[in-house]
This record gives C-alpha cells, structure tokens and sequence, in this order.
C-alpha cells in the first residue's frame, strides 16, 4: 500500500530531475522516517503542508531549471522579504490545501539572507543546513510505496536530524515552530527504538566533530528541560496529536516525555566526555 502523502508527491515530483541534489528537511523528515521503520505503521509523525528542501549553495541547471519546473506545475512563486535577492516560495493547490516550497542553504557566516542557487531560484540561508547535507540516508520510495513512486530521495539521518533541532529551536522567532522542533525530536526518539543504537552513534560523531556546536544543543536543551514542569515538557504537551498516547493523562505523559528527553540530555553528555 503506498502511505507517501500525495501533498510530498506533488512537490516532489515537480522537481524530479534534481531529487539528487536536494535533502528533504523539517516536518516532512518523521513521515519518512516512518516509512523506512514500518510502513504498515506509518500515519503517526505530525504532518505540515510545507516543504523545506536543503539544497547546495550552487546547484547546476540540467536542462530546465527548478523555477521553470515547479512554474510549469502549476507553482506560482512568491517573494518573502524585501532583500536582494529575495527570500521566494513556490505555491500551489492540492485539493483544499495550499503547498508550499522553500528551498534553504547553509549560511556560511554569522548572517542569514538569501542566495541565488539556480537562475531565478533562491534559498534561505540559514546556519546548522549543512549538517542536513553531509552524508543524508538515500530512500528508495519505489520500494516503500509499491513502485507507484519510482524515486530515490534523501533525508538527514536520525541523529543529525535530532543535533539539528537541538541547535535551532532556540532561536525561533515563531514559538509554535520551536515547539514542532521539540516535538519532532521526541517523536524520533519515542518512536523508532531500534535506530536509537544508531542515533547514539551519530551523535557521538558529531561530538567530536563539532564539539561547540554540540555544547550549545545540549546546553539549549538542558535549559528547557530542567523538570517535568519545564517550558520544554509544557512544548511536547501543547504540540501532542489528540490521539497520540491514549493512555496517558497529561501528567503521565509530561513524567514520560521528561525521561525522554533527559535520556537524550545524558546520552549528548556522555558523548562529550561530561
């Protein structure tokens, strides 16, 4: 049975010939994830109807280029802010919903703006993209949806993912988008137990290959996390489907969320030697 949302089809299908190039980021990345664990299971991460893809900083044309394709399926691009160049989305209707692209890069400096990757294409700089776009897990979608979709797509592995959020939920402006990013790490942690061994182990990797930056998602995290009371056990709470663990009344779950996320809290630790 194909369980891939037809909202991540349509977008991803615009730009085909360039699925090698670009990573699959944000809410659409625990979909996936579920895909790969157990795809008779998948239904469970939270959805989003935007679609951020981490793209290089250059990324050559090969016939026609990402803003013709997604113009010529229907997408119509939009400007995000006054800056040169612009910050852009590409937008479109899927049923009763809208679709949004966003296309963003690392930002290579202590700014964040935007740059031309392509001809008439922009992508958000934004820090901490790279880990995204450093050895990303290839995911064969024809093997997970039956062959009704014959692509090979890429996704941050679990670990980075979870490193990724722990750097940047911190500095959200929009506080319901720092509170996805809380969620979407307890949501990989709690959901898929059998890559944890795996998680750990990249984890490791980045401790002692970005060791600053590792300092900082812990100490963000160790600061939100302080109690079953915390800002950040308060985020997973408000951020919770309806539906997910039944079984839990709210304080069940803020002791069950905590233990979580302390897990996480002493597994950085010990990969930096604390």
């Amino acid at each position: 049975m194909n369980r891939l949302d037809p909202v991540l089809v349509r977008g991803l299908a615009a730009i085909e010939p360039y699925l090698d190039t670009v990573v699959v980021a944000g809410g659409w990345v625990p979909h996936l994830y579920e895909l790969l664990y157990d795809a008779t299971a998948a239904g469970r991460s939270p959805r989003t109807r935007d679609i951020d893809l981490a793209v290089p900083r250059s990324v050559p044309v090969r016939g026609r280029s990402i803003d013709e394709l997604l113009k010529g399926a229907d997408f119509r691009c939009e400007f995000h802010s006054l800056d040169s160049p612009r910050v852009t989305k590409y937008v479109a209707t899927q049923g009763e919903d809208e679709i949004e692209i966003e296309f963003i890069t690392d930002a290579p400096g202590a700014s964040e703006a935007a740059v031309m990757v392509q001809p008439d294409l922009t992508a958000q700089e934004l820090h901490y993209v790279g880990l995204m776009l450093d050895g990303p897990w290839p995911v064969d979608l024809g093997g997970l949806t039956d062959g009704d979709v014959d692509w090979t797509i890429f996704v941050p592995q679990p670990g980075t993912f979870v490193f990724h959020k722990s750097l940047v939920f911190k500095n959200r402006r929009d506080r319901l988008k720092a509170e996805k990013d809380l969620y979407y790490i307890f949501f990989v942690l709690d959901t898929f137990p059998k890559w944890r061994c795996a998680i750990d182990g990249e984890l490791e990797r980045l401790a002692a290959q970005k060791p600053a930056w590792f300092k900082k998602g812990l100490k963000n995290l160790k600061a939100t996390f302080d109690d079953t009371e915390s800002a950040g056990v308060g985020a997973l709470l408000n951020q919770k489907p309806p539906t997910a663990f039944p079984g839990l009344g709210d304080e069940q779950f803020r002791q069950y969320a905590f233990s979580v996320m302390s897990g996480l809290i002493e597994t950085m630790e010990s990969a930096l030697g604390d």
